[in-house]
C-alpha cells in the first residue's frame, strides 16, 4: 500500500476546497485523480476541461480520460498550482514528480541524489558586529543559491549548509 499524505486541493473555477489524501507518485509526468476528487470538490464532469493528450498507465495501457482540473495543491503551508487529469476507474490522487519537487516533498534533483552537505554553525557572542554585514542571509540557505551566497561571511552568528565537493579538498 503507498503511502497517504494529507493535502488541500483548491480550484478557483469553480470555486470548491476540500482535505484530500494523495499519493506522491515520482515516477508519473501527470497528477492523476478519479471521480471521486470531483465529488468531494461538488464539481460535475462537465465542468471539466477537454485534454487532447493520452495518459498511460505504469503497465502501459492507455487510462479513460475524463477531462482536467487546474487547482492549487496545498501541503502544509506550500502550495503549487497543478493540472489534474481525471480518469475513469482511479481511486487517488497521484502527485506527478513535477508536484512532488514544487510541494518540496523530495529534493529538486531528484532522482538524482543530493551532494552531501557540510553545515557550519558560528557564534560571536562578544564580537561587535561588523557593519559590512547584515545581520541576515541575503538569499535563502537553499543549494540553489550557494554560489550567490559565497563564503557565509554575511553575519557573525548563524548557520550556513553548503554543498560538499570533496574533489576540491583531495591531495
Amino acid at each position: 500500500m503507498a503511502a497517504s499524505l494529507p493535502v488541500v486541493i483548491g480550484c478557483s473555477r469553480p470555486r470548491a476546497t476540500c482535505p484530500y489524501t494523495a499519493v506522491a507518485d515520482t515516477g508519473a509526468q501527470v497528477s492523476v485523480a478519479g471521480r471521486l476528487l470531483l465529488g468531494d470538490l461538488g464539481i460535475s464532469q462537465r465542468q471539466l476541461q477537454a485534454t487532447p493528450t493520452a495518459v498511460t498507465h505504469v503497465a502501459g495501457g492507455s487510462m479513460r480520460l475524463l477531462g482536467t482540473i487546474t487547482c492549487q495543491v496545498s501541503v502544509g503551508t506550500v502550495s503549487t498550482t497543478e493540472c489534474i487529469y481525471i480518469a475513469e476507474g482511479v481511486q487517488q490522487l497521484y502527485l506527478s514528480l513535477k508536484a512532488c519537487k514544487a510541494l518540496r516533498l523530495v529534493h529538486h534533483t531528484f532522482p538524482r541524489p543530493l551532494s552531501p552537505t557540510v553545515c557550519v554553525l558560528w557564534s560571536h557572542q562578544t564580537t561587535p558586529q561588523d557593519p559590512r554585514r547584515p545581520e541576515s542571509p541575503p538569499h535563502e540557505l537553499v543549494e540553489e543559491n550557494v554560489d550567490r551566497l559565497g563564503n557565509g561571511s554575511w553575519s557573525t552568528s548563524g548557520a550556513l549548509c553548503l554543498p560538499w565537493d570533496a574533489r576540491r579538498y583531495q591531495r
